[in-house]
């Protein structure tokens, strides 16, 4: 069902989306050195999440990254609420995209990425 793995016992159940958090990371962070596993998640205060409007800054695929902020949403909804404030505040950004913003995506990815086996309770 939507490629989750459903574990329950006597008092829970637990939701996972290992298998959707794998092909999304193969997708879309073949050699990028930004998505490496990682277990904690960027500080909110931080630049990748702040709209840039200088010139010098370089932008990023818009498409692709429209694309990467839907998979990531997808998770956040189902298994991953612990990411929710992140991919809302890089969500804003989407109409244009740095590179920077790019890069903190895939961090975001990284962290889904090591956290895989884990899910809601």
């Amino acid at each position: 069902m939507l490629g989750m793995e459903i574990n329950w016992g006597k008092d829970f159940v637990v939701l996972i989306q290992k298998h959707i958090i794998e092909s999304t990371h193969q997708l879309y962070s073949i050699s990028s050195p930004q998505s490496r596993s990682n277990k904690t998640v960027l500080p909110i205060n931080n630049k990748p999440f702040e709209r840039t409007n200088s010139l010098e800054e370089p932008r990023c695929n818009k498409t692709k990254y429209q694309a990467l902020i839907g998979s990531l949403l997808f998770n956040t909804r189902i298994t991953h609420p612990d990411i929710a404030i992140h991919v809302n505040l890089l969500g804003r950004l989407a109409e244009d995209p740095s590179v920077i913003n790019h890069q903190a995506a895939l961090k975001v990815l990284g962290y889904l990425y090591s956290t895989r086996p884990e899910g809601v309770l």
